[in-house]
């Protein structure tokens, strides 16, 4: 018996071997990969998807909003009257700060929106199939990348299989807004690719394309950042000679990198004001203390568990502890890659170029919150680095005894076991369950809002939303349904924990208290940084009603607001609604001196997670 056991196995490992090294292995993984992610053609839209289809209707195009088609990442510049106007419109809520800015240099990507959008508007489908062709691309150039660097071996195979399927890439993939990301890596690949093959003496033409590549791909995205990463580690651990002379073979690179930034700067690009961005170069000390916190936490999701995505909804006061038990976990996977790794010149070197490439592309995505979608590009060195520590744990298990070889194994197969079995069935799970909360919320909320012929000369005004993208997103959803828009949409809060007392103080004003205060859900935040404290008496003054903060935490974070109305509250120009469970219904107005306490909203029924 232990005879045909060792014969299967014998006959499985050669198998194995002759897939990794067949020249059709990166197509049999795209079309696993395609398998995997079929759910995402019927995705539809979501999010950010909604406010770039109305880019191009005439209603919705503003003095000092984007400047064309190569723009669509321009929500808010540096012009004060585009920001008053979306404020007046309610598209920015009552509580964004003055200085918000939020405009991203990616013409590129931009341009492929607006040749959708213009081409077929409504045709989902077909963007996502474009998306899915664009991370195919990557897998495609990574695994021609992993066989450059890992020869065409198992250990490459297994790169770019754990790559391909990795769940972390499931919002990525299938959120249509975020293709810059994939535009983005999918040009930084090509980029590093060209650099280590001209460098080795194959491309010599890899001089000045590897260059073009990492300029597209700056063009793309902010990700392509991650691309200066890999190429300093490549000449760090790779390259033998100076390392002045190694360094100065990226000063194209660096030129280009200069000259991109310069540029996104001067065209008044960048963010500030808001708590979902942070940018390096205004707030370096702000910056820096987040990646303290942050690095840790997205490099333990990348190598294992859990997903960055819990951490968007976890208390910020959590965070630093989870940082500090992530900083442990990762010292002893530091340390097991060392004691694994260390013994063979070319492998120690190879892995340290993985590693130190990972870790420095996830430098610029420290300034946004954590997500998985944010892990595109740590990937590459990721799965570099995890497939080289699979391998040799188990082609060494047989040198040791005991518990050592039991525990070598036991590591080799957990690893395979997360980031190929159990990333296999997630990867499909993650989409479809992205696309039936994030992705069906916005038609919901759509569907529950007041008749559309009552929105023209009428102000919606909602008491309480899910968020406030989900209370601005509904809205536009309408409009592309019925092109009926009303005069302005005035959100006066989101009170996801505790409770909201509502008090009528007279025939024009309502004051709301929740007892968690205002701006205590992440995307709130996103219009205003909890750094940017509101006063006691702070006044927000829009065309038909006043915001009038009556109290304050410590923090500075507004506990009472008063919303005094140009009008009486019953007038028939106000639409009052309220969210209850799974969409918005009437809110009956409280007499004059009448007290309400109302439920938080609860956020996992809203989004259709219950």
């Amino acid at each position: 018996m232990k005879r045909v056991f060792a014969s299967l196995f014998s006959s499985l490992r050669s198998w194995i071997n002759s897939m990794a090294s067949s020249k059709r292995l990166l197509l049999w993984i795209c079309l696993l990969t395609f398998v995997l992610m079929i759910p995402a053609l019927s995705a539809g839209f979501m999010l950010d998807d909604y406010p770039q289809r109305l880019t191009f209707w005439p209603q919705f195009r503003f003095p000092g909003g984007p400047r064309g088609d190569w723009d669509l990442f321009h929500f808010q510049g540096p012009d004060r009257s585009y920001f008053q106007h979306h404020l007046q419109q309610g598209l920015w809520p009552w509580w964004t700060t003055p200085n918000l800015r939020l405009a991203f240099f990616r013409p590129l990507s931009s341009l492929h929106h607006a040749l959708d959008y213009r081409l077929w508007p409504d045709a989902a489908w077909l963007m996502h199939l474009e998306s899915l062709f664009l991370f195919f691309g990557i897998v495609y150039v990574l695994g021609t990348l992993y066989q450059r660097l890992l020869g065409v071996t198992l250990t490459a195979a297994l790169a770019v299989l754990m790559f391909a399927v990795d769940d972390a890439h499931s919002m990525v993939v299938m959120w249509i807004a975020n293709r810059n990301a994939l535009w983005a890596v999918l040009f930084s690949a090509m980029a590093l690719l060209c650099f280590i093959r001209y460098r080795q003496g194959s491309f010599p033409s890899g001089k000045l394309v590897g260059p073009l590549c990492f300029a597209l791909g700056l063009l793309s995205g902010e990700t392509a950042v991650g691309a200066a990463a890999y190429l300093f580690a490549y000449v760090l651990w790779m390259e033998q000679g100076p390392l002045r002379t190694r360094l100065l073979s990226l000063l194209p690179y660096a030129l280009i990198g200069v000259l991109w930034a310069a540029t996104y700067k001067l065209l008044g690009y960048g963010s500030a004001g808001s708590g979902m961005y942070i940018d390096p170069a205004s707030e370096p000390l702000h910056y820096l203390s987040t990646v303290l916190i942050r690095l840790p936490l997205l490099l333990l999701a990348q190598l294992g568990l859990p997903p960055a995505d819990v951490w968007m909804q976890t208390p910020t006061s959590i965070l630093p502890a989870a940082a500090f038990v992530a900083s442990l976990c990762l010292g002893v996977f530091s340390l097991l890659c060392y004691r694994v790794l260390k013994l063979q010149s070319h492998t120690a070197k190879t892995a340290a170029f993985f590693a130190t490439g990972m870790t420095l592309s996830l430098l610029p995505v420290c300034a946004v919150w954590p997500g998985d979608r944010l892990l595109l590009c740590s990937g590459l060195g990721a799965f570099g680095l995890l497939s080289q520590l699979i391998t040799v744990l188990w082609q060494t298990r047989a040198q040791h005894h005991g518990i050592r070889r039991a525990l070598r194994s036991t590591i080799a197969i957990a690893l395979l076991l997360i980031h190929i079995a159990l990333a296999s069935v997630l990867l499909p799970l993650r989409i479809s369950f992205l696309a039936s909360t994030f992705g069906s919320i916005v038609p919901r909320a759509a569907a529950t809002l007041p008749p559309s012929e009552l929105f023209p000369d009428h102000t919606l005004v909602m008491l309480n939303a899910p968020d406030p993208l989900v209370a601005v997103y509904s809205v536009s959803y309408r409009f592309l349904q019925t092109q009926k828009l009303g005069d302005a949409i005035r959100l006066l809060s989101v009170v996801q924990r505790g409770s909201l007392l509502v008090t009528r103080t007279d025939e024009k004003t309502l004051v709301l208290e929740p007892s968690e205060g205002f701006l205590h859900d992440p995307l709130s935040s996103v219009f205003r940084s909890p750094s940017l404290p509101m006063s006691v008496g702070q006044q927000v003054t829009l065309s038909n009603m006043t915001a009038t903060v009556l109290s304050v935490s410590p923090q500075g974070i507004p506990t009472r607001v008063a919303f005094r109305f140009e009008r009486v509250l019953e007038d028939s120009s106000y639409l009052w609604v309220i969210w209850k469970d799974r969409g918005f219904v009437p809110f009956p107005l409280p007499r004059i001196g009448q007290i309400q306490l109302l439920p938080a909203i609860d956020y996992q029924l809203a989004m259709g997670m219950k």
